[in-house]
C-alpha cells in the first residue's frame, strides 16, 4: 500500500476520512479498509441534511451511516448520534459497526493512516462504552436504540 502524505485539508474533510480512515468487517469476517461501493457513492455525491433510502438490501447502507454518525462523533464536539432498530441483536450489530471501526483504527494495513489513528485515540479517548453507547472525551457519544 502506497504512502499517505495528509495535509490539513484532508484531516478537515469527512468524504477524505471516510475513504481512508475506517475499517469494516467483510461478510467473511475479515477486516478490511472501508471504499463506498456505487450506491454509497451515489449517495455520498447527492447527501444533504435531510436523505431518504428506500429500502435497499445488502448495498452497504446502513455501514456507511454507521461509519458517518462514527465521524462525526469524533471530528464534531459534543455530537449525538445513534441507530433505531426494531431488535436488540440488529441494534446492537450496527453499533459493532462502528466499534470495529473505533477499535481498528491503529492496527490499519497502512502504517501512516494507523498512526493518525494513534494519535486519534490520545487526542479523543473512549471515556465509556457501556455496551449500548460509545462515549469519547469530546462529549460526542453514538447510541443504538431500540
Amino acid at each position: 500500500m502506497g504512502t499517505t502524505t495528509l495535509n490539513e485539508a484532508q484531516w478537515k474533510d469527512p468524504r477524505w476520512r471516510l475513504n481512508n480512515l475506517y475499517m469494516v468487517v467483510t461478510k467473511k469476517g475479515k477486516a478490511v479498509p472501508f471504499r463506498p461501493n456505487w450506491a454509497q457513492q451515489q449517495f455520498l455525491d447527492g447527501a444533504h441534511n435531510r436523505n431518504l433510502i428506500l429500502k435497499a438490501r445488502q448495498l452497504g447502507f446502513t455501514t456507511l451511516c454507521c461509519l458517518i454518525y462514527l465521524d462525526d462523533c469524533l471530528f464534531t464536539p459534543n455530537m449525538t448520534a445513534g441507530i433505531i432498530d426494531l431488535k436488540e441483536g440488529d441494534a446492537q450489530a450496527k453499533l459493532q459497526i462502528a466499534r470495529t471501526a473505533w477499535e481498528s483504527g491503529p492496527v490499519h494495513p497502512n502504517p501512516r493512516i494507523a498512526e493518525l489513528w494513534k494519535g486519534l485515540h490520545a487526542g479523543c479517548p473512549l471515556v465509556s462504552d457501556n455496551g449500548g453507547t460509545m462515549e469519547w472525551a469530546n462529549g460526542s457519544a453514538w447510541t443504538k436504540y431500540t
